[in-house]
């Protein structure tokens, strides 16, 4: 028997209760049915799990003067290539205290129901270099993602943070996010969800385009804007 493939509209509706979540979300408001204007709720495309059991939740990307985590009064005084996402992408509140998982443990999970680009975003170049995760990077095909400038935040002791944006494809499924082994500050996370598939194929000039993998292929989506310039100890 032959598979029966989903409607285009479809993927247009979960597209839209992606959209509506992100711009509403953070006010408790639900989506509306775009014909009856009905309240709706659709399930989260993405879940989080700190292995600690400290608490952890997706929320829309913050804005300028919103916490970085769960447990701290830091701050972001600036999102970087982050400012100008999408609706299509997400952000982990988690708590800092997570930060002192060993390189070799894992630290959170991320579990998506579609495929999506997962953002990693340092503190510092020592975050990186000095604490292990620049092994475990490697290892699981992180690459450097110059395109997306980092976030600026408030910290003790050597604040305010700037520092390198890892990146990688990840196919629908469960993700696992390594320690980051420090006593400075745990590493953000931003979650971008693929668009949905066109009806009409992709062209080879287009699929040639996408350059973020989950394997060896180096690049990712992101914004354009540069965060402010900020010292770094």
């Amino acid at each position: 028997m032959m598979a029966l493939t989903p409607a285009p509209q479809e993927s247009c509706i979960e597209e839209y209760f992606n959209v509506a979540w992100q711009e509403h979300g953070r006010r408790g408001r639900a989506a509306h049915c775009p014909l009856c204007r009905a309240s709706i709720r659709a399930p989260m495309p993405i879940k989080a799990k700190a292995l600690s059991g400290r608490p952890i939740e997706v929320t829309p990307v913050p804005s300028v003067g919103e916490p970085c985590h769960i447990d701290r009064n830091y701050t972001f005084s600036s999102l970087g290539g982050f400012a100008r996402s999408h609706g299509r992408m997400f952000y982990l509140l988690a708590c800092n205290e997570d930060r002192r998982t060993a390189p070799s443990q894992v630290m959170w999970t991320v579990h998506a129901t579609r495929d999506v680009t997962i953002h990693l975003n340092f503190r510092s170049e020592r975050h990186v270099d000095k604490t292990g995760a620049s092994v475990w990077l490697a290892a699981k095909g992180w690459r450097r993602n110059e395109r997306i400038a980092s976030t600026v935040s408030s910290g003790i002791p050597n604040g305010p943070y700037t520092g390198p944006v890892f990146s990688r494809r990840c196919e629908a499924g469960t993700t696992e996010l390594m320690g980051s082994n420090t006593w400075e500050g745990v590493y953000f996370v931003f979650v971008e969800i693929e668009p949905p598939p066109t009806t009409s194929a992709a062209s080879p000039a287009a699929s040639a385009g996408s350059d973020v993998s989950s394997g060896d292929d180096q690049g990712a989506s992101g914004g354009e804007e540069q965060p402010p310039a900020a010292e770094q100890a």
